[in-house]
């Protein structure tokens, strides 16, 4: 796999990104069961595993695991729940677009941004940085996604 040429500004995500690529054999990507927790104590804090979940409509993303300091700062535990429970309507459709992608191309994707939630709930704007990996079972077909976000207005 050719590496994109990622500027991170939180060094926990070139950490993470540099693991996930360590995890990659020629031409497949990692499964879940090669991230071990035990690898990467410090990072599991920020990490959010994301299930594509198959519906009429196209495909729904559920939170399979939020790491414990995004509940501490999201002031709620989204664990279980789909992004559209969540999120603006503008959130969803920006989210899934970029999910969807790294599903159907097995790329990472890094971005910067910030959430509609915050406002709505008279929260100050929180931006973060976020890198998504693709997982696949067979090495192959993308069925997790796994993320790490960095806040950048916090303490690293």
């Amino acid at each position: 796999m050719t590496e994109p040429d990622f500027s991170f500004e939180d060094p926990r995500l070139r950490r993470f990104y540099e693991y996930w690529l360590s995890k990659c054999r020629p031409g497949r990507l990692p499964a879940r069961a090669d991230i071990d927790p035990v690898e990467i104590p410090d990072l599991l804090p920020w990490i959010m595993l994301i299930d594509p979940v198959p519906d009429a409509a196209g495909i729904r993303f559920r939170f399979r695991l939020v790491g414990t300091g995004l509940v501490a700062r999201a002031g709620r535990d989204a664990t279980g729940r789909y992004y559209d429970e969540m999120l603006s309507k503008r959130d969803v459709a920006r989210f899934a677009a970029i999910y969807n992608d790294v599903i159907r191309t097995g790329r990472p994707h890094h971005f910067h941004a910030d959430l509609d939630i915050n406002r709505m709930e008279g929260r100050e704007h929180i931006r973060y940085e976020r890198l998504l990996c693709p997982l696949a079972s067979d090495g192959v077909t993308v069925d997790m996604l796994v993320a790490i976000v960095a806040f950048l207005d916090a303490p690293k």
